[in-house]
Protein backbone atom coordinates (compact mmCIF):
# COMPACT_ATOMS: atom_id res chain seq x y z
CA UNK A 1 0.00 0.00 0.00
CA UNK A 2 2.13 2.64 -1.30
CA UNK A 3 1.35 6.44 -2.54
CA UNK A 4 -0.70 9.01 -1.04
CA UNK A 5 -3.32 7.92 1.08
CA UNK A 6 -6.43 9.01 2.68
CA UNK A 7 -8.68 6.95 5.65
CA UNK A 8 -12.32 8.16 5.87
CA UNK A 9 -14.93 6.30 7.93
CA UNK A 10 -18.60 5.58 7.13
CA UNK A 11 -21.25 4.41 9.51
CA UNK A 12 -24.00 2.59 8.56
CA UNK A 13 -27.39 4.22 9.01
CA UNK A 14 -27.80 2.05 12.26
CA UNK A 15 -24.41 2.23 13.13
CA UNK A 16 -22.88 3.92 16.65
CA UNK A 17 -19.52 5.12 16.93
CA UNK A 18 -17.85 7.03 20.27
CA UNK A 19 -16.85 10.79 19.72
CA UNK A 20 -13.32 11.68 19.00
CA UNK A 21 -10.05 9.98 18.38
CA UNK A 22 -10.72 6.16 17.05
CA UNK A 23 -6.78 4.72 17.41
CA UNK A 24 -6.43 2.40 14.75
CA UNK A 25 -2.30 1.19 14.21
CA UNK A 26 -1.81 0.09 11.08
CA UNK A 27 1.22 -2.56 12.01
CA UNK A 28 2.87 -3.89 9.19
CA UNK A 29 4.28 -7.28 11.57
CA UNK A 30 5.21 -5.60 14.61
CA UNK A 31 3.33 -8.27 16.61
CA UNK A 32 5.06 -10.78 14.52
CA UNK A 33 8.57 -8.93 14.85
CA UNK A 34 7.91 -9.53 18.92
CA UNK A 35 7.08 -13.35 18.56
CA UNK A 36 9.88 -13.81 16.69
CA UNK A 37 8.29 -15.53 13.36
CA UNK A 38 8.92 -14.58 9.99
CA UNK A 39 6.45 -13.15 7.12
CA UNK A 40 5.80 -16.48 5.50
CA UNK A 41 5.36 -18.54 8.92
CA UNK A 42 3.04 -15.20 9.68
CA UNK A 43 1.18 -15.58 6.72
CA UNK A 44 0.35 -19.50 6.61
CA UNK A 45 -0.02 -20.12 10.29
CA UNK A 46 -3.21 -19.47 11.88
CA UNK A 47 -1.95 -19.98 15.00
CA UNK A 48 1.30 -17.89 14.62
CA UNK A 49 -1.28 -15.31 13.33
CA UNK A 50 -3.37 -15.20 16.06
CA UNK A 51 -0.55 -14.70 19.08
CA UNK A 52 1.11 -11.83 16.77
CA UNK A 53 -2.40 -10.07 17.01
CA UNK A 54 -2.91 -10.54 20.46
CA UNK A 55 0.25 -8.98 21.08
CA UNK A 56 -0.54 -6.29 19.05
CA UNK A 57 -3.74 -5.60 20.87
CA UNK A 58 -1.83 -6.45 24.28
CA UNK A 59 0.64 -3.60 23.42
CA UNK A 60 -0.84 -0.56 21.61
CA UNK A 61 -4.49 -1.13 23.27
CA UNK A 62 -5.92 0.22 19.54
CA UNK A 63 -9.92 1.20 19.46
CA UNK A 64 -10.08 -1.20 16.69
CA UNK A 65 -7.42 -3.86 15.40
CA UNK A 66 -7.34 -4.40 11.76
CA UNK A 67 -7.14 -8.87 10.91
CA UNK A 68 -5.00 -7.97 8.55
CA UNK A 69 -3.26 -5.31 5.97
CA UNK A 70 -2.68 -7.48 2.84
CA UNK A 71 -4.70 -6.54 -0.08
CA UNK A 72 -4.21 -9.00 -2.54
CA UNK A 73 -5.33 -12.18 -0.61
CA UNK A 74 -8.27 -12.79 -3.03
CA UNK A 75 -6.48 -11.82 -6.04
CA UNK A 76 -3.83 -14.64 -5.21
CA UNK A 77 -7.14 -16.94 -4.62
CA UNK A 78 -7.93 -16.61 -7.61
CA UNK A 79 -4.88 -17.15 -9.42
CA UNK A 80 -2.51 -14.17 -9.42
CA UNK A 81 1.15 -14.31 -8.78
CA UNK A 82 2.01 -12.26 -5.60
CA UNK A 83 5.55 -11.14 -3.86
CA UNK A 84 6.74 -9.73 -0.70
CA UNK A 85 8.25 -6.84 -2.09
CA UNK A 86 9.47 -5.34 1.64
CA UNK A 87 8.25 -6.48 5.27
CA UNK A 88 4.66 -7.57 5.74
CA UNK A 89 4.00 -6.18 1.87
CA UNK A 90 3.03 -8.02 -0.73
CA UNK A 91 2.29 -6.98 -4.56
CA UNK A 92 0.88 -8.75 -7.59
CA UNK A 93 3.49 -9.10 -10.69
CA UNK A 94 1.24 -11.58 -12.49
CA UNK A 95 -2.52 -10.83 -13.24
CA UNK A 96 -5.08 -13.84 -13.46
CA UNK A 97 -7.39 -12.61 -16.43
CA UNK A 98 -4.51 -9.80 -18.08
CA UNK A 99 -5.44 -10.47 -21.45
CA UNK A 100 -8.41 -12.89 -21.06
CA UNK A 101 -11.32 -10.77 -21.09
CA UNK A 102 -13.68 -13.45 -22.39
CA UNK A 103 -13.32 -15.11 -19.00
CA UNK A 104 -14.52 -11.62 -17.27
CA UNK A 105 -18.21 -12.16 -17.06
CA UNK A 106 -17.59 -15.44 -15.54
CA UNK A 107 -15.31 -14.44 -12.62
CA UNK A 108 -15.61 -16.47 -9.76
CA UNK A 109 -13.91 -18.40 -6.43
CA UNK A 110 -15.12 -21.86 -5.90
CA UNK A 111 -15.87 -22.46 -1.93
CA UNK A 112 -14.80 -18.71 -1.44
CA UNK A 113 -15.49 -19.29 2.59
CA UNK A 114 -13.58 -22.51 3.07
CA UNK A 115 -10.09 -21.15 -0.06
CA UNK A 116 -6.94 -19.89 0.77
CA UNK A 117 -6.16 -17.18 3.30
CA UNK A 118 -9.84 -16.40 3.67
CA UNK A 119 -10.03 -19.43 5.49
CA UNK A 120 -7.14 -18.59 7.38
CA UNK A 121 -8.26 -15.12 8.43
CA UNK A 122 -11.92 -16.14 8.85
CA UNK A 123 -10.41 -19.03 11.37
CA UNK A 124 -8.36 -16.20 13.43
CA UNK A 125 -11.31 -13.64 13.59
CA UNK A 126 -13.14 -16.53 15.50
CA UNK A 127 -10.17 -17.33 17.90
CA UNK A 128 -9.52 -13.33 18.45
CA UNK A 129 -13.35 -12.84 19.12
CA UNK A 130 -12.93 -15.47 22.15
CA UNK A 131 -10.13 -13.94 23.56
CA UNK A 132 -9.56 -10.55 23.05
CA UNK A 133 -12.10 -7.74 24.12
CA UNK A 134 -10.52 -5.27 21.35
CA UNK A 135 -12.68 -4.58 18.21
CA UNK A 136 -11.67 -6.30 14.75
CA UNK A 137 -11.85 -4.99 11.46
CA UNK A 138 -11.24 -7.30 8.47
CA UNK A 139 -9.91 -5.74 5.44
CA UNK A 140 -11.44 -6.20 1.94
CA UNK A 141 -10.47 -5.33 -1.41
CA UNK A 142 -13.54 -2.99 -3.42
CA UNK A 143 -14.37 -4.57 -6.60
CA UNK A 144 -13.00 -1.76 -8.08
CA UNK A 145 -9.50 -2.75 -6.91
CA UNK A 146 -10.31 -6.43 -7.33
CA UNK A 147 -10.66 -6.16 -10.84
CA UNK A 148 -7.67 -4.12 -11.43
CA UNK A 149 -5.50 -6.36 -9.33
CA UNK A 150 -7.18 -9.78 -11.49
CA UNK A 151 -6.53 -7.60 -14.96
CA UNK A 152 -3.66 -5.28 -14.82
CA UNK A 153 -3.89 -2.15 -16.65
CA UNK A 154 -6.21 -3.69 -19.14
CA UNK A 155 -8.99 -2.72 -17.06
CA UNK A 156 -8.29 0.67 -17.00
CA UNK A 157 -8.26 0.86 -20.25
CA UNK A 158 -11.71 -0.57 -20.71
CA UNK A 159 -12.68 2.12 -18.67
CA UNK A 160 -11.11 4.88 -20.78
CA UNK A 161 -12.76 2.72 -24.05
CA UNK A 162 -15.94 3.39 -22.00
CA UNK A 163 -16.23 -0.66 -23.06
CA UNK A 164 -18.90 -2.63 -21.46
CA UNK A 165 -16.53 -5.63 -20.54
CA UNK A 166 -15.37 -3.47 -17.39
CA UNK A 167 -19.21 -4.00 -16.19
CA UNK A 168 -19.16 -7.35 -16.43
CA UNK A 169 -16.09 -7.94 -14.25
CA UNK A 170 -17.15 -5.48 -11.87
CA UNK A 171 -20.80 -7.57 -11.38
CA UNK A 172 -18.79 -10.66 -11.18
CA UNK A 173 -16.33 -9.13 -8.60
CA UNK A 174 -19.35 -7.83 -6.47
CA UNK A 175 -20.84 -11.19 -5.89
CA UNK A 176 -17.20 -12.29 -4.43
CA UNK A 177 -16.57 -9.33 -2.32
CA UNK A 178 -20.21 -9.52 -1.27
CA UNK A 179 -19.65 -13.27 -0.02
CA UNK A 180 -16.67 -12.18 1.56
CA UNK A 181 -18.12 -9.54 3.52
CA UNK A 182 -20.52 -12.05 4.89
CA UNK A 183 -17.30 -14.54 6.08
CA UNK A 184 -16.05 -11.83 7.98
CA UNK A 185 -19.53 -9.93 9.55
CA UNK A 186 -20.56 -13.50 10.38
CA UNK A 187 -17.73 -14.64 12.27
CA UNK A 188 -17.96 -11.43 14.43
CA UNK A 189 -15.77 -8.62 12.33
CA UNK A 190 -17.02 -5.25 13.89
CA UNK A 191 -16.77 -3.79 10.78
CA UNK A 192 -14.97 -3.41 7.60
CA UNK A 193 -11.89 -1.82 6.01
CA UNK A 194 -12.20 -1.58 2.29
CA UNK A 195 -8.89 -0.75 0.72
CA UNK A 196 -8.89 1.32 -2.52
CA UNK A 197 -6.47 1.04 -4.83
CA UNK A 198 -7.12 4.46 -6.85
CA UNK A 199 -3.54 5.10 -8.26
CA UNK A 200 -3.35 5.57 -12.30
CA UNK A 201 -6.15 7.16 -12.31
CA UNK A 202 -4.79 10.83 -11.65
CA UNK A 203 -1.92 9.83 -14.38
CA UNK A 204 -4.61 8.31 -17.17
CA UNK A 205 -6.83 11.03 -16.38
CA UNK A 206 -9.36 8.95 -15.80
CA UNK A 207 -12.61 9.70 -13.57
CA UNK A 208 -14.10 7.27 -11.47
CA UNK A 209 -17.43 6.03 -13.69
CA UNK A 210 -20.75 7.64 -13.03
CA UNK A 211 -22.56 4.39 -12.12
CA UNK A 212 -19.89 3.12 -9.20
CA UNK A 213 -22.66 3.95 -7.06
CA UNK A 214 -24.78 1.05 -8.32
CA UNK A 215 -21.82 -1.55 -7.49
CA UNK A 216 -20.92 -0.31 -3.80
CA UNK A 217 -24.60 0.54 -2.84
CA UNK A 218 -24.62 -3.36 -2.19
CA UNK A 219 -21.74 -3.15 0.13
CA UNK A 220 -23.20 -0.48 1.76
CA UNK A 221 -26.95 -2.40 2.36
CA UNK A 222 -24.84 -5.51 3.48
CA UNK A 223 -23.22 -3.38 6.32
CA UNK A 224 -26.63 -2.00 7.37
CA UNK A 225 -28.21 -5.27 7.24
CA UNK A 226 -25.72 -6.22 10.00
CA UNK A 227 -25.67 -2.92 12.07
CA UNK A 228 -21.89 -2.49 11.01
CA UNK A 229 -19.02 -0.14 10.06
CA UNK A 230 -16.96 0.45 7.27
CA UNK A 231 -13.72 2.31 6.78
CA UNK A 232 -12.51 3.66 3.50
CA UNK A 233 -8.53 3.20 3.06
CA UNK A 234 -7.55 5.02 -0.34
CA UNK A 235 -4.49 4.84 -1.83
CA UNK A 236 -4.12 7.32 -4.63
CA UNK A 237 -5.95 10.37 -5.31
CA UNK A 238 -9.30 10.51 -5.69
CA UNK A 239 -10.31 11.54 -8.77
CA UNK A 240 -13.51 13.53 -10.01
CA UNK A 241 -16.08 10.84 -8.87
CA UNK A 242 -15.13 10.22 -5.35
CA UNK A 243 -18.28 11.59 -3.92
CA UNK A 244 -19.68 7.95 -4.53
CA UNK A 245 -17.64 7.73 -0.70
CA UNK A 246 -20.00 9.81 0.89
CA UNK A 247 -23.06 8.55 -0.44
CA UNK A 248 -26.52 9.18 1.22
CA UNK A 249 -26.81 5.35 1.97
CA UNK A 250 -24.55 6.31 4.91
CA UNK A 251 -24.19 8.68 8.05
CA UNK A 252 -21.91 10.96 7.63
CA UNK A 253 -17.69 10.96 6.67
CA UNK A 254 -15.34 10.98 9.29
CA UNK A 255 -12.20 12.42 9.23
CA UNK A 256 -8.62 10.37 9.30
CA UNK A 257 -5.53 10.27 9.33
CA UNK A 258 -2.61 7.78 7.81
CA UNK A 259 0.58 9.30 9.39
CA UNK A 260 3.80 7.36 8.80
CA UNK A 261 5.39 8.17 11.56
CA UNK A 262 9.82 7.52 11.68
CA UNK A 263 10.85 5.82 14.92
CA UNK A 264 14.45 6.59 14.45
CA UNK A 265 12.93 10.37 15.67
CA UNK A 266 14.51 11.47 19.06
CA UNK A 267 11.44 11.39 22.04
CA UNK A 268 10.90 15.43 21.57
CA UNK A 269 10.75 14.89 18.05
CA UNK A 270 8.44 12.12 18.16
CA UNK A 271 6.00 14.19 20.54
CA UNK A 272 5.76 17.02 18.52
CA UNK A 273 5.23 14.31 15.91
CA UNK A 274 1.86 12.77 17.40
CA UNK A 275 1.05 15.79 18.68
CA UNK A 276 0.66 17.87 15.36
CA UNK A 277 -1.27 14.79 14.43
CA UNK A 278 -3.66 14.71 17.29
CA UNK A 279 -4.26 18.51 16.64
CA UNK A 280 -6.05 18.12 13.73
CA UNK A 281 -8.81 16.04 15.80
CA UNK A 282 -11.86 17.95 15.56
CA UNK A 283 -13.67 17.41 19.36
CA UNK A 284 -17.25 17.36 17.01
CA UNK A 285 -17.01 14.40 15.36
CA UNK A 286 -15.03 10.66 15.43
CA UNK A 287 -11.38 10.37 13.44
CA UNK A 288 -9.71 7.62 12.84
CA UNK A 289 -5.86 7.71 13.85
CA UNK A 290 -3.85 5.00 12.42
CA UNK A 291 -0.08 5.77 12.29
CA UNK A 292 2.14 3.13 10.51
CA UNK A 293 4.30 0.61 12.58
CA UNK A 294 7.13 -1.42 11.13
CA UNK A 295 8.33 -4.12 12.79
CA UNK A 296 11.60 -2.80 13.60
CA UNK A 297 10.12 -0.16 15.48
CA UNK A 298 11.89 0.20 18.80
CA UNK A 299 9.66 -1.00 21.79
CA UNK A 300 10.48 1.86 24.18
CA UNK A 301 9.05 4.24 20.88
CA UNK A 302 5.70 2.50 20.45
CA UNK A 303 4.96 2.81 24.19
CA UNK A 304 5.28 6.32 23.99
CA UNK A 305 3.10 6.35 20.73
CA UNK A 306 0.81 4.73 22.79
CA UNK A 307 0.80 6.48 25.80
CA UNK A 308 0.69 10.33 24.47
CA UNK A 309 -2.52 9.04 22.08
CA UNK A 310 -4.42 7.94 25.19
CA UNK A 311 -3.00 10.80 27.12
CA UNK A 312 -4.66 12.81 24.79
CA UNK A 313 -8.13 10.73 23.79
CA UNK A 314 -8.45 10.99 27.98
CA UNK A 315 -7.63 15.12 27.57
CA UNK A 316 -10.72 15.58 25.24
CA UNK A 317 -13.33 13.18 27.15
CA UNK A 318 -12.15 15.55 30.45
CA UNK A 319 -12.55 18.70 28.46
CA UNK A 320 -15.80 17.38 26.82
CA UNK A 321 -17.65 16.96 30.64
CA UNK A 322 -16.36 20.36 31.94
CA UNK A 323 -18.17 21.76 28.91
CA UNK A 324 -21.10 19.62 29.40
CA UNK A 325 -21.21 20.66 33.07
CA UNK A 326 -21.37 24.19 32.39
CA UNK A 327 -23.71 24.22 29.22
Amino acid sequence: MNGKQQTMLFLSKDGSLHEGTIFMPRSMGYGANLIRVTPEELRNDAGLFLKSLQKEAELLHPDVIVLNYDPTYLAEMSGCHVQMTSPYVWQIVSHSLDGREAEWADFSITNLADSGRLSLYRDVLTMMKKLSQTPVFSLVPTPLTLCRQLTGDSFLQKLAEKDSQWEELMDAALYVISDTLKVYLEGGSEGILFYEDLSGFETAQLNLPSNLIDFYRTLYNILKHYQKRAIFWMCGTPPEGANVYRHETVIGTIAGIDSCIDFKETDEQLAQKIASDLNQVKRSQSFVYSPLILPQAQPEKVLALVQQVHSRKNEQVGSELVAAANS
